[in-house]
């Protein structure tokens, strides 16, 4: 008799250790353009909150492919990103054990096509006049908000603080700004057929003029081996997102520290 409640126990314990160990599941695909041809270095995320920031990420390789392993069992929204396309998603299930696939088709950014067209110049600066270089320039028309509805646009300045949109539709469009550390309003612009609407952007530090103090840690898993590359940002009361109010910005060093 003990040795067939010894032999069940075991059984139950296997089976419970079984079932717990395969709670999670793979998500892979590729990530291409509507000719085919495979995205690298596209972001791919999934959140259980339907945002693109959310609990899974992981960026395409040069063939498109991308995999995310070990993800819990669950319902979540799928998305791919990448600059010059738009934004996509969709809703997965995650099986517990099994992969699921998703082929991501990224169409390139500006809808309606054909119609008239204009371009929009201009340079990104801070408060000294020093050009910023690689900051993510945007326009968005009516309609437009985010990554992927309406006209939607987007470039990089240059070395030298310019940036240039060509074959932009005749529309109002919304032109901001976005650079790792600085902050700036956007600015409501016209584009005109066969002109060349100018938006020159200065943008401010984060923060700034009063008494000053330092923030420092480090990022680690749950094993306590460091985190390289983690983002970490500080967000004042009334600093939402990215710019508004006093925020600050970093990211860990090879040892997890900031």
């Amino acid at each position: 008799m003990l040795k067939k409640i010894t032999a069940l126990l075991i059984i139950a314990l296997f089976t419970f250790s079984a079932v717990g160990y395969a709670q999670t599941g793979t998500f892979s695909g590729t990530v291409a353009d509507e000719e085919g041809d495979p995205i690298a270095g596209a972001s791919v995320s999934l959140s259980e909150f339907g945002c693109w920031w959310g609990g899974y990420y992981t960026q395409s390789l040069e063939d498109g492919s991308f995999i995310i392993e070990e993800v819990d069992a669950g319902d979540y929204t799928a998305s791919a990103s990448a600059f010059g396309y738009m934004w996509a998603s969709e809703d997965v299930e995650i099986i517990a054990g099994e992969t699921t696939v998703v082929d991501f088709v990224l169409e390139e950014w500006g809808w309606g096509g054909g119609g008239a067209t204009g371009a929009c110049s201009g340079t990104v600066t801070d408060e000294e006049g020093d050009p910023i270089e690689g900051a993510s320039v945007s326009l968005h028309a009516e309609g437009g908000w985010g990554w992927g509805w309406g006209n939607n646009y987007q470039t990089m300045t240059l070395e030298d603080g310019t940036f240039l949109f060509e074959a932009v539709e005749v529309d109002e469009y919304e032109a901001s700004v976005f650079a790792w550390g600085y902050f700036c309003e956007p600015q409501d612009i016209e584009i005109v057929e066969g002109e060349t609407t100018v938006v020159d952007f200065v943008m401010q530090e984060f923060g700034g003029g009063g008494a000053v103090g330092a923030c420092s840690g480090t990022v680690t898993d749950e094993e306590g081996n460091p985190i390289e590359g983690a983002s970490v940002s500080l967000h004042a009361e009334g600093g939402w997102g990215w710019g508004w109010g006093n925020n600050y910005q970093t990211m860990t060093l090879e040892d997890g520290t900031f």
